[in-house]
C-alpha cells in the first residue's frame, strides 16, 4: 500500500522547483541551504518548501 504524497499549497514551491525559479541548480541551493544562505524554508514530511513570496523577496534583495 502506498501513501500518497501531500500536496503542496500554490503558493510553496518543492526544492527542484524553488531551485528553477532562482535560476540556479538544485545542488546549488542545497549548499547555499547547508551554509545558512538560501532563504527560509519549511518541511512537510519529506519535502522542503519554499514560499513563492519569500523567493522573490530573497531575489530582490540580491539584486541591490
Amino acid at each position: 500500500m502506498q501513501i500518497a504524497a501531500p500536496t503542496v499549497p500554490a503558493e510553496f514551491l518543492r526544492l527542484e522547483a524553488a531551485a528553477a525559479f532562482m535560476g540556479i541548480s538544485r545542488p546549488h541551493l542545497q549548499n547555499l541551504m547547508k551554509k545558512g544562505q538560501a532563504p527560509p524554508s519549511i518541511r512537510l514530511g519529506r519535502a522542503r518548501l519554499f514560499s513563492v513570496q519569500t523567493l522573490r523577496t530573497f531575489l530582490c534583495e540580491r539584486e541591490q
